[in-house]
């Protein structure tokens, strides 16, 4: 698609529509680590640490 605009409308405007783009994947894949860190939490029966001070624990938790 990004080809395609770029060949019939600009290299500025695929450009200006692929930046924006990668951002708001970037935060959205943020957010959906973050609801599965916290179901993780939530099936082994723990709490997510409170001051969110990344310990051993939420390691473990993030790679598994």
């Amino acid at each position: 698609m990004f080809t395609m605009i770029r060949e019939d409308i600009g290299e500025w405007l695929a450009w200006g529509l692929f930046v924006p783009i990668v951002l708001v994947n970037i935060v959205v894949n943020m957010s959906q680590m973050s609801a599965m860190v916290e179901g993780a939490y939530g099936a082994v029966g723990m709490l997510p640490p409170a001051s969110g001070a990344a310990g051993p624990g939420l390691v473990l938790v993030t790679i598994g």
